[in-house]
């Protein structure tokens, strides 16, 4: 059952002097009101759960567009609400001494995807710095707490355990990676924390294919747009815009039995009249020079006029490196999935085969 949030009635609030006690006892002094501001948290996503339905439905008349923009209007005020929930949750009318509330962070730290999971923690950093020296939050004092999640799904679920168990953790930014989130969401939407990520794109993390209306995790979100998006903008600009019109695939995008996202561009290129003869299925993270070699081979035999790159960016930069001993063919392009420093060379240079 996917994870979603605790209802406030079930959970078990002691009284004052018992929860005084109980902090005093563990150390853990600022749990009580981290604690009650989720409840409020809790009570805030109910309510988006039951409007989103509501917004659906206005959609479509000319009324409901203007009820929606107004409701818009009243959403973006509405971190500035709950930071004054957050406070008046932990106020206990006493003059207590500032609390702190941490922030997950949840992002490969090491590895080849290090440069791009180092950039959201030193975002959030950054971001968090700000609102302690403009006191966004009077009364609190935020602190960034980072897992190294390796972008792999083990990482996954050790960072989800430790941020769950945070009595301080208010929400978590990341992951980065789709592999990593579905085995990540259950345990992080069970604690009743929001989490954020700038770019997972595997579709089904925030609809049900059997029930495109329902959200498998109410307390997750994403900036970022979907594979099933990106691939039909893709397939649509490969053979419409750049004229490009027998097409090569390489997919190292992990294998969970769903439709990746190379498949889905080699699909939607088809039915756009390119001609795709086939997805190379690689190892998308590795830098194997064998590998690399054969991929390039069996390309070259294709005579394609584009190669799109579903790898990982050390994969993709590889195969954009330059070589005397290789020979020009034909361009390469990545998705933004791969748009790590490591690829931006492969995204305008021809792929290199001998």
């Amino acid at each position: 059952m996917p994870g979603d949030l605790r209802d406030p009635d079930d959970v078990q609030v002691p009284d004052e002097d018992q929860a005084s006690e109980d902090v005093q006892a563990s150390g853990e002094r600022d749990a009580p009101a981290v604690g009650r501001a989720r409840l409020i948290a809790g009570a805030v996503m109910t309510a988006v759960r039951a409007v989103r339905h509501w917004v659906g439905r206005s959609a479509r008349t000319g009324r409901g567009r203007v009820l929606l923009a107004a409701v818009t209007a009243v959403a973006l005020a509405i971190p500035s609400v709950i930071g004054f929930l957050l406070v008046s949750a932990a106020d206990d009318g006493g003059g207590a001494p500032e609390r702190v509330a941490s922030i997950g962070v949840m992002a490969p730290l090491s590895g080849a995807s290090a440069d791009a999971g180092s950039s959201v923690r030193n975002a959030v950093t950054l971001a968090v710095e700000e609102a302690n020296r403009d006191r966004t939050v009077p009364g609190w004092k935020l602190e960034v707490v980072a897992h190294d999640d390796l972008s792999r799904p083990d990482g996954g679920a050790a960072g989800a355990d430790l941020f769950a168990d945070d009595k301080r953790m208010i929400g978590v930014v990341g992951p980065l990676s789709s592999s990593v989130a579905m085995v990540s969401l259950d345990r992080l939407g069970e604690a009743g924390l929001p989490v954020i990520s700038p770019s997972n794109a595997e579709p089904t993390l925030t609809e049900r294919p059997e029930a495109p209306d329902d959200r498998p995790y109410p307390t997750y979100f994403r900036l970022s747009g979907t594979d099933e998006q990106l691939s039909a903008v893709a397939a649509d600009y490969a053979v419409h815009t750049l004229g490009r019109s027998r097409i090569s695939v390489v997919d190292g995008s992990p294998d969970y039995g769903m439709i990746t996202l190379a498949e889905r561009f080699a699909r939607d290129a088809r039915e756009a009249g390119a001609t795709v003869p086939a997805v190379h299925r690689v190892e998308g993270g590795s830098t194997d020079d064998d590998e690399i070699e054969r991929t390039a081979r069996a390309i070259r035999d294709e005579a394609p006029d584009l190669v799109y790159l579903a790898t990982g960016a050390a994969f993709a930069g590889s195969c954009g490196r330059p070589s005397p001993t290789r020979v020009c063919r034909c361009r390469c392009w990545a998705p933004t999935g791969c748009s790590a420093t490591t690829t931006s060379s492969a995204r305008s240079r021809s792929l290199m085969v001998m």
